[in-house]
């Protein structure tokens, strides 16, 4: 009886730091829609902090997740690394931000750089979403895109994980 609980623990112990190890908390994530990762993360005095991020986005959706608290101010920046364009949007319960390109009525063919502000507002929940697509039409085609992020240190950001 002893060997199987020792056994039991160790089993529990192995899968524990395991799963921990892959949080994307700082450092990369990988999945079929895209790569993300942290580059860097500051902190911006006592109330704000900024995470530096390289996403690599196809024509599949790539989110990146912020957790906020109501009256939260995000604000950001992002550019793609050959002049490739992308599909950007923020959501919360519905739509927050949408990037156009100037004098465009609506996104068509996407935009290579964006800068972006909002607020969490309880109306739009706790969690927002930050996404990014490809809009080359080629489903091969990976395209990088550079982005900066300044929330409140009391928000989070992470990635959706895949399981296969």
């Amino acid at each position: 009886m002893g060997k199987r609980i020792f056994t039991l623990l160790i089993v529990i112990a192995l899968l524990f730091s395991a799963g921990c190890s892959n949080l994307p908390t700082i450092g990369s994530q990988s999945s079929s829609s895209g790569k993300f990762e942290i580059v860097r993360k500051s902190q911006l005095g006592t109330k704000w902090q900024m995470y530096q991020l390289k996403i690599e986005v196809g024509n599949t959706e790539m989110p990146v997740i912020l957790k906020l608290a109501d009256g939260d101010r995000v604000d950001g920046y992002f550019y793609t690394e050959k002049g490739d364009n992308v599909a950007f949007r923020v959501t919360g319960n519905s739509q927050v931000y949408d990037s156009v390109p100037q004098g465009a009525a609506s996104v068509t063919g996407g935009v290579a750089s964006d800068r972006f502000a909002f607020s969490a507002s309880q109306g739009q929940g706790s969690t927002y979403s930050m996404t990014f697509r490809g809009t080359s039409g080629d489903k091969n085609q990976k395209v990088t895109v550079f982005m900066e992020v300044i929330l409140p240190v009391a928000g989070s950001i992470f990635t959706p994980l895949e399981i296969k």
